[in-house]
């Protein structure tokens, strides 16, 4: 008797961790919600403002870990991908401050064009499963990884002569840049493999 189970492939794998790390980048950079205080009515907004993060906190963690738990069967490598580029969609946007406004015009707008054909290419390639769309996604990945890593390594040399070094935004942004390598890597194998429509 033959068996039913199904391997899970690579790509799947580096989706789900891609995924893992981007709820990761969101808790870091949005932090944990907090209730504000104050008058009545700040008291009141502090409570929703509360209860709505920890609804949006609840909607990305459960949507993250019904494609971690869900049967092979149902979730394949490519819809495996939905997760992690939800997530990057709403909060995976990076931005840097450098001391040159024009250097800034024209990095923001490159980094603009990746974080939109990373966006659209992802989702329709999710969707319609055409291999030029999976490889368009998977250089923009690449290409946008590229411009966290450097933005950051800008960023922390005029933050060492500034003397100041923020832990926090080094993990997070190290979530960042490794979940858009996995998403890379994912989309890569995908549209390599044979077996690309999985």
């Amino acid at each position: 008797m033959a068996s039913s189970n199904k391997k899970i492939s690579w790509a799947h794998i580096f989706f789900l961790i891609a995924g893992l790390l981007l709820v990761i980048y969101y808790l870091l950079t949005e932090g944990v919600p907090s209730v504000s205080g104050g008058n009545f009515f700040e008291s009141v907004a502090g409570v929703i403002e509360f209860i709505a993060s920890i609804v949006v906190i609840i909607i990305v963690i459960g949507f993250f870990c019904y494609y971690l738990f869900a049967p092979d069967a149902s979730v394949g490598a490519t819809k495996a991908l939905a997760p992690a580029l939800l997530v990057f969609t709403l909060f995976g946007k990076y931005t840097m401050e450098l001391g040159n406004d024009t250097a800034n015009r024209i990095i923001t707008s490159l980094a603009e064009v990746c974080f939109t054909l990373i966006v659209l290419c992802g989702f329709t390639f999710i969707f319609l499963r055409k291999k030029v769309l999976g490889t368009i996604f998977a250089w923009a990945c690449l290409v946008y990884a590229i411009f966290v890593g450097v933005s950051y390594l800008t960023l922390m040399i005029m933050a060492a002569i500034d003397g100041s070094f923020d832990v926090k935004f080094l993990f997070s942004t190290m979530c960042l840049f490794f979940a858009l390598g996995l998403m890379f890597a994912g989309g890569y194998r995908i549209c390599r493999s044979k077996a690309w429509t999985d």
